[in-house]
């Protein structure tokens, strides 16, 4: 392989290891329910750091979701208060 070749594959390999992190925290943004252009743009600037962050980081609930416990925690203090 010239030279040229080895550095073509050098380039190719270093531009995937610096984006790669990108796909990531934006795939498993999308899964957690999170903004996926901002860990996109984290997973670039952050790299790695941002991968880590993102697999350590729970899940954000949607807004349906905490209307619906909003909904359930209300009907349960109107049960306490009935029961009283």
């Amino acid at each position: 392989m010239s030279e040229t070749g080895i550095e073509f594959v050098i380039v190719i390999l270093w531009l995937v290891i610096l984006i790669a992190p990108m796909f990531i925290c934006a795939s498993r943004a999308k899964k957690k329910n999170r903004s996926e252009t901002s860990w996109a743009l984290l997973g670039l600037c952050f790299g790695w750091l941002a991968v880590i962050l993102i697999l350590i980081v729970g899940s954000e609930q949607s807004e349906e979701d905490k209307f619906l416990d909003r909904q359930l925690k209300q009907e349960q203090l109107k049960e306490l208060k009935r029961r009283k």
